[in-house]
């Protein structure tokens, strides 16, 4: 047996069983690593699956190979990047590229800058350290060649086979041969409706089709292969194309598919739970509160309009009856601030902040009116109760216990350790350390340092921080600082496109 039927006979064996083990339901989609697959009908042979041919970056997983994510390095002349897997560790994900390999056989050495084709691969000639010059050449799949005589071409011949462009080259110890494209061609549509002339275009759903020649055929579409988004197609939701419209707080647009009538294509976003009780019903477009949170009439697929509010953490209102009070009045509440708030149902009531008040001690504890002092490194104002009684009404923040010897300091100073500001404090015993607020910082932000004028305010001034309101207090050196409330604020909700 020849070597040629030997090559063949293993090529058929490997297309039988590759075909039994791929097939396939018309329709279907897969992913096989980085490339989109769908299942296609075959002329004349069961449904197969069609692939784009994209090369995906193979990502190394050995233990010893885990990294931090944005780390870079070369793996031979591959750059490789550290990224985070889906519920797994980080690790090195690296392009593809051939690397020069020398090869060793003495008739194939060469001079540095010599360039050659082996089979559809370029070859040049480069020089790798000591060793002598070497051909490195690409990769490429290379299609298989057509070896019957009459097939046999002059190089730098062109022409088309279904929609591939294929080019006459010269092979290695071969004669000519035709090297073709490799595109998945779109199966002809037979149907007379569907025949077209050559350069047209139209659009099959989200693929572009362009009419070309076929050898030995009339000319047919050939199509991309993109995945196109499922469309609804129920018979009372059928559209006109370029329709808009929302599907509850989803953006939706009619479009064409290949076949059937055209359908709503929509975003597919998780949408807020809606309130739906009978008398909660509401006109699409209309707003209102409901307590701090703000609320737009949407409508609902299949169901009446309902309200979509926001999620905000909102503070809790006293509603007893001898509490009720009217909009916009103002109290202290231990020592917490309190403001007269409408709600979105039944009356107004107190709402207040929720700072941890000191326990109070009637006698010794007892002080005047606008008096200041400091316990470790909050700062305490004398504030007078709804009963009369005075009590001391401090910041809340956390003391970090004080280095007294690498970390001393200037009285005085101050420094900002992530989001945390530090402030230089002169203790009993004459010595200096640094005291910082004790904020959760999320992701570190490169911030500028802080000096101490930058963080002077005007006694009685207030800002909000996220949900919580800070008021300018004088310290007992003179200067002035913020004093914040602690209320637990709601993180807010990032939503993604899925898709995307």
């Amino acid at each position: 047996m020849t070597m040629r039927s030997l090559i063949i006979l293993s090529v058929c064996v490997f297309v039988s069983a590759y075909a039994h083990a791929d097939q396939c339901n018309v329709g279907d989609h897969k992913m096989e690593d980085c490339n989109h697959c769908n299942c296609v009908k075959g002329e004349g042979r069961p449904a197969v699956w069609a692939c784009t041919e994209m090369f995906c970056p193979k990502v190394k997983r050995d233990t010893k190979d885990e990294c931090t994510v944005g780390d870079s390095k070369m793996d031979d002349c591959n750059p490789c990047q550290c990224v985070k897997g889906e519920g797994k560790p980080a690790v090195w994900a690296c392009t593809r590229k051939l690397c020069p390999r020398d090869k060793r056989a003495t008739e194939d050495e060469c001079y540095v800058g010599d360039s050659k084709m082996d089979y559809c691969n370029t070859c040049r000639c480069v020089k790798s350290g000591e060793k002598p010059a070497v051909w490195a050449c690409t990769k490429k799949v290379c299609p298989k060649i057509k070896r019957d005589t009459e097939d046999q071409c002059t190089v730098g011949d062109t022409k088309m086979e279904d929609c591939n462009s294929c080019h006459c080259v010269k092979g290695e110890g071969r004669p000519t041969v035709w090297a073709c494209t490799k595109i998945f061609c779109h199966k002809t549509k037979r149907n007379t409706e569907d025949e077209c002339t050559v350069g047209d275009n139209k659009m099959d759903d989200c693929n572009s089709c362009r009419c070309v020649k076929g050898e030995g055929r009339p000319a047919v579409w050939a199509c991309t292969k993109k995945f196109c988004p499922k469309v609804k197609r129920d018979a009372e939701d059928e559209c006109t194309v370029g329709d808009q419209k929302m599907d509850d707080c989803n953006s939706c647009r009619c479009v064409k598919g290949s076949v059937g009538p055209a359908g709503w294509a929509c975003t597919d976003m998780a949408c807020p739970k809606h309130k739906r009780d009978t008398g909660d019903e509401c006109t699409v477009g209309d707003n209102k509160m409901d307590d701090c949170n703000s609320c737009q009439c949407v409508k609902g697929e299949g169901r009446p309009a309902v309200w979509a509010c926001t999620k905000k953490f909102c503070p809790k209102a006293k509603r007893d009856a001898e509490d009720e009070c009217t909009v916009g009045d103002q109290k202290m509440d231990d020592c917490n601030s309190c403001r007269c708030v409408k709600g979105s149902v039944g009356p107004a009531g107190w709402a207040c902040t929720r700072m941890a008040c000191p326990k109070h001690k009637r006698d010794a504890e007892q002080c005047q009116v606008g008096d200041f002092k400091k316990i470790e490194c909050n700062n305490c104002h004398c504030v007078e109760r709804p009963d009369g009684n005075t009590v001391w009404a401090c910041t809340q923040m956390g003391c970090i216990k004080v280095k007294r010897n690498a970390d001393e300091c200037t009285d005085g100073d101050t420094k900002v350790i992530d989001c945390n500001n530090c402030h230089c404090n002169k203790f009993g015993d004459g010595s200096t350390g640094w005291v910082c607020t004790k904020r959760s910082c999320g992701v570190p932000i490169n911030l500028p340092k802080s000096k101490r004028d930058t963080e002077q305010c005007t006694v009685g001034n207030t800002k909000t921080e996220d949900c919580n309101t800070c008021y300018c207090i004088a310290l007992e050196d003179n200067k002035t600082d913020w004093a914040c409330t602690k209320i637990t604020c709601a993180m807010p909700v990032s939503r993604t496109k899925r898709g995307e």
